[in-house]
């Protein structure tokens, strides 16, 4: 009589135990992104007004990601800072990089279409600003092609 009353309870703690362990469960890619997506937002604000320290934060922080997706998110960000720094070739040359690494993949996700989103968006932005409206245009239908 005294194993049928306690059957349910224990039942009922391991069963708990099992969801509690599985919804607090994160694989170090998903603690990763999502500390790379706060990193991102806590310094979008500082990329016009010191770009340069920017850079120096994500670079050293470039050094510590293990996903490529988000080193290239990373570098995306890098890229706008070099833009608001002056350094528009450098922006290129990183929007390039970023863009080959996307065609490699082998399907597009969420969040791979995102960054090709944002990184056509960016040299469509590059480009306008060095009066290249034609490439310009073609950049920003790209980024509008990527996020749909």
């Amino acid at each position: 009589m005294e194993i049928q009353r306690s059957t349910p309870y224990g039942i009922l703690i391991i069963l708990i135990t099992v969801l509690f362990s599985c919804s607090y469960y994160q694989h170090k890619e998903d603690a990763e992104t999502i500390r790379t997506d706060s990193l991102l937002s806590i310094y979008i604000d500082s990329i016009a007004v010191n770009p340069l320290k920017v850079v120096s934060i994500l670079r050293d922080n470039q050094r510590n990601v293990s996903d490529s997706l988000n080193y290239y998110y990373l570098q995306q960000t890098i890229s706008r800072c070099y833009y608001f720094g002056n350094r528009i070739d450098s922006a290129f040359l990183l929007t390039d990089e970023i863009l080959r690494y996307i065609e490699k993949q082998p399907e597009m996700n969420n969040r791979l279409r995102k960054l090709s989103g944002d990184t056509y968006n960016s040299r469509g932005v590059f480009f306008q600003e060095m009066n290249q409206w034609d490439s310009a245009i073609v950049c920003l239908h790209n980024a509008s092609e990527a996020l749909l």
